[in-house]
């Protein structure tokens, strides 16, 4: 030490000699005076409180500096200090456990902040990644019960985690919106609610993340659900039609195909069944123009094979052969609204009809002509036959009149040559 430190050294140490015999006396001390100092160097500088000191400027056993808060019964409660790794705030409880902290993150350098229970344990940390800033809160088995954080696309994303640390909700955004996803906890979804294309979608999905129903807005505006099977396949639609913005309903097979359908038309519902080749084989609708009820029952290839329907006449039943020719008729005649059943040919000529009319039943035979060959008639005085030639000419005609039966014959001209009657 030089001589000149030597002497201030003395003279404080005199000084505060003369200070303590002075106290011991009980006589009154006057506080010492101010000093101006260009420089004062020392080890540590602590402020005295009533149990020890209250503030300490000290360095650690590295070297780095230290400024320690004491509370009133000397333990430490807030300490400010740098090492090789971080520099902070540090704040301590009254068993000496740090409980909160604010500084620089030792792997990184960014700026840090976290909170802790009673016993140390970090609960809340405030950080940064590559992505921006990063908010942890921990549960009591010190496990990430939730995160907010910051995608690599710079949009917020918020964790809710479960109590082993696995994500359970996820509330984020992607590139139609926010959405909200829940997870099984092995980094599979289980519900998402968020937005789509053409607007909002809500899915339920299976544990191996695939969607098993899902509630959408179609590309038409239109609402539907939609249940999925096993592979991904739609099995089952309920909502509005694209082309007719009507109700819709499809009950599709494993392979996703249509298997049934309920929809509505311009004249009313519709009810559809296909077959495995994707061809309607059964319908039930609202006829166009009529909008009375029709039911067609068709062949593997999708043309109508039978079909029911009503009509302004009446009931009808129309069955068709293999070509789609009808070949029968049964129904109500729109003449006479009397009962009438008709057979065609496979080529669709007429050839049999049975009706009835204001006397009775009829049955007419022909060969696919106009012209009909046979003609049974029941008339007021009772039946009648007739046999025509093919060219619709008379040849027999045979009757009951007012007065008994009766048998005219005709040649080919068409000149009776036989009468026989009562």
């Amino acid at each position: 030490m030089r001589n000149a430190e030597r002497a201030v050294a003395c003279v404080v140490v005199g000084l505060l000699g003369v200070i303590a015999l002075r106290r011991s006396d009980g006589a009154p001390v006057d506080a010492p005076a101010d000093a101006t100092f260009a420089t004062l160097t020392v080890k540590s500088l602590r402020i005295g409180g009533p149990k020890g000191p209250v503030v300490t400027i000290e360095a650690d056993a590295t070297g780095n500096g230290v400024l320690t808060i004491a509370s009133a019964d000397g333990k430490p409660a807030v300490v400010l200090a740098v090492d090789g790794k971080r520099s902070g705030l540090s704040v301590l409880n009254a068993e000496g456990r740090e409980c909160a902290w604010i500084g620089t993150d030792a792997a990184t350098g960014d700026g840090a902040v976290s909170v802790a229970a009673k016993d140390g344990t970090k609960r809340v940390s405030l950080a940064t990644d590559a992505d921006g800033g990063l908010v942890e809160v921990r549960n009591k088995t010190d496990k990430v019960a939730v995160r907010l954080t910051v995608d690599d696309g710079g949009a917020g994303v918020a964790h809710v985690l479960r109590g082993d640390g696995e994500s359970a909700v996820e509330l984020a955004t992607d590139k139609s919106g926010g959405y909200v996803a829940t997870l099984s906890g092995d980094g599979h979804g289980t519900t998402f609610v968020g937005g789509a294309e053409s607007g909002g979608r809500v899915e339920v999905l299976r544990k191996a993340g695939q969607a098993g129903a899902g509630l959408y807005v179609g590309s038409s505006d239109g609402g539907y659900v939609q249940t999925n099977g096993s592979k991904g396949l739609m099995t089952t639609y309920v909502g509005t039609s694209a082309n007719r913005d009507a109700g819709l309903v499809h009950v599709n097979d494993a392979t996703g195909g249509v298997m049934a359908e309920l929809g509505s038309g311009g004249d009313g519902g519709i009810a559809s069944v296909y077959n495995t080749d994707r061809k309607v084989v059964v319908t039930i609708a609202a006829s166009k123009g009529l909008r009375t009820g029709i039911v067609q029952v068709n062949r593997a290839d999708g043309t109508v094979g039978t079909e029911i329907s009503e009509r302004a006449e009446g009931s009808a039943l129309s069955m068709k052969n293999a070509t789609g020719v009808d070949v029968a008729w049964l129904g109500a005649s729109s003449n006479a609204q009397h009962g009438l059943l008709v057979l065609d040919r496979k080529d669709g000529k007429r050839t049999v009809e049975l009706g009835s009319d204001e006397f009775g039943g009829q049955l007419l035979l022909g060969a696919g002509t106009p012209t009909n060959h046979v003609a049974l008639f029941a008339r007021a005085t009772g039946g009648q036959l007739e046999l025509r030639t093919p060219s619709g000419g008379d040849g027999v005609l045979a009757g009951i009149g007012p007065d008994g039966g009766g048998v005219n014959l005709f040649d080919t001209k068409g000149t009776r040559t036989v009468v026989q009657s009562h």
